[in-house]
């Protein structure tokens, strides 16, 4: 989801990095060649070798509905100290999601002094997970069967009501 995303932006005339990790494999250098061609940096991208690049189908049924089917070789470690976050103090925006939690967490405090823009794409992942990233963003992005899950209620915005005051009221870019 991010790769897709900063190549969007990079499409859009944006500059875009990405900052993850993957395999050693050959869908890793795949997926880097793709990135690459369409203008993202991938300069600190973190391959680690034996490992299988993390991947995804997405299946859509006729009404819509979407069914998102991932493998993510749990041989990728939650290790958050690799990436160079001194680096955001240049970026107008950083965008994290649940797919490796530590990592989203560490980039979204180092962009925090410099009020950096901090989009966190929660669709999945645990209660706490989600809560915990989307207090760090400003804006929490989620569908709502992710938002619901985080908030414990059906009505979307529940989330958003459970939010700090302080944390809410900043979240206007």
């Amino acid at each position: 989801m991010a790769a897709k995303a900063r190549a969007a932006a990079a499409r859009l005339g944006g500059q875009a990095r990405y900052w993850g990790d993957g395999g050693g494999d050959n869908l890793g250098t795949r997926i880097l060649d793709q990135l690459t061609a369409k203008g993202v940096d991938v300069a600190a991208v973190r391959r680690i070798a034996g490992c299988v690049s993390p991947s995804a189908a997405i299946l859509v049924a006729a009404q819509g509905e979407r069914l998102v089917c991932a493998c993510n070789d749990p041989r990728l470690d939650a290790d958050a100290s690799w990436r160079p976050l001194e680096r955001d103090a240049d970026c107008h925006g950083v965008l994290g999601d649940v797919r490796r939690p530590e990592g989203t967490a560490a980039v979204f405090d180092a962009a925090a002094p410099h009020r950096i823009l901090r989009v966190f794409d929660g669709a999945v992942g645990s209660r706490e997970t989600l809560v915990d990233l989307a207090k760090r963003a400003t804006p929490a992005v989620t569908l709502q069967p992710g938002l619901a899950h985080a908030s414990g209620t059906s009505a979307p915005g529940g989330l958003m009501r459970s939010r700090a005051p302080s944390q809410a009221s900043s979240a206007s870019p």
